[in-house]
């Protein structure tokens, strides 16, 4: 008996929300339905030994139901109000700024990569230059003995220097651009400071 109750208001519960009225209580034992309006035809009667009868009688919501309506999506972009010149120019400038970021973050990346590489190749270059023989040999088995080790050393050093050289103009440049934004704030706090 518990069982078909349990049914019975599951029932009513579905009807009553197809209809558009208010969900039934738990102790309710029919569904209430909204009142009829002047040109809805009268509703049939509902079968109570057929729980989808009440939702094949429920009524058609109207047109100017105001749950019919949908509400018009806001235009937040404005897109109306700005040219074409103006957006094309926002887009150019939203474009600088994401490149300059891109710059910035690899910047950031690109100076520890360059300071590791360089080290390793002064390591290297003072390993080698160390372990020279001091007589180069007329037949050399190896690249230690052969003649073009020194400017191998020589070329090592070199690309070591203009990378630690790379790291310190990409520092520079890095901190430049954190004065530049820092700058910015502060500019953009005090206007709005004078605008207040």
């Amino acid at each position: 008996m518990a069982q078909e109750d349990k049914r019975s208001m599951n029932a009513d519960a579905l009807a009553s929300l197809a209809s558009g009225g208010p969900a039934p209580l738990a102790g309710q034992d029919a569904p209430q339905t909204p009142p009829a309006e002047a040109g809805d035809p009268p509703a049939a009667p509902a079968d109570p030994g057929d729980p989808f009868a009440a939702l094949l009688s429920a009524p058609a919501p109207a047109a100017s139901d105001p749950q019919a309506v949908v509400p018009a999506i806001p235009d937040l972009a404005g897109s109306a109000s700005i040219s074409p010149a103006a957006k094309k120019a926002r887009a150019a400038q939203l474009q600088r700024k994401a490149q300059q970021q891109h710059g910035h973050h690899f910047r950031q990346v690109a100076i520890p990569l360059l300071l590791v590489v360089g080290a390793i190749l002064f390591v290297m270059a003072t390993v080698v230059l160390v372990n020279l023989p001091k007589e180069p040999s007329e037949y050399p088995m190896g690249l230690m003995e052969s003649p073009f080790a020194p400017w191998l050393v020589v070329a090592a050093y070199l690309v070591g220097a203009v990378l630690f050289l790379g790291a310190f103009l990409f520092h520079i440049e890095v901190k430049q651009a954190k004065l530049k934004a820092k700058r910015a704030e502060n500019r953009a706090a005090q206007e709005a400071q004078e605008d207040q």
